[in-house]
């Protein structure tokens, strides 16, 4: 898998894949002391990325990462996840309303503006993000 790949090309379950091989969540920042830099430090205690001693191995031990980066890195974690979770269902609620025989079963309570539509809105919202919808 290549980084900065187009948002469109990439695949949400080799994406779900690759979070769900990486170290359990959740993630944290341990500082270092007057020594160490710090580390990144998994759910289960698992060392991540060291930063490395300071004083012995100046200046090859790194750079600690601003906050807002540590933070990215710490909640992506969790959040690629959850929203690609998230996504796949999405994806697979305007799969259903988007097959036009889906439409042929009775709906007790179904508006008629929505059978009307019989998948149109959601076919054309998964024609807009690439999304095949096969008959």
């Amino acid at each position: 898998m290549e980084a900065g790949r187009d948002l469109d090309k990439r695949d949400a379950q080799a994406d779900l894949e690759l979070c769900e091989a990486a170290t359990p969540g959740p993630w944290k920042w341990e500082d270092g002391n007057d020594m160490e830099v710090g580390r990144f430090v998994g759910g289960d205690g698992k060392i991540i990325c060291d930063f490395g001693d300071g004083e012995h191995y100046y200046p090859t031990e790194g750079t600690k990462p601003d906050w807002n980066d540590e933070r990215f890195i710490l909640e992506a974690r969790e959040a690629l996840p959850y929203w690609i979770h998230r996504a796949q269902a999405v994806e697979a609620a305007l799969r259903w309303y988007a097959d036009q025989d889906n439409y042929s079963i009775p709906h007790l309570g179904c508006a008629p503006k929505v059978m009307a539509d019989r998948g149109k809105r959601a076919h054309d919202i998964l024609k807009e993000l690439g999304i095949e919808v096969g008959k």
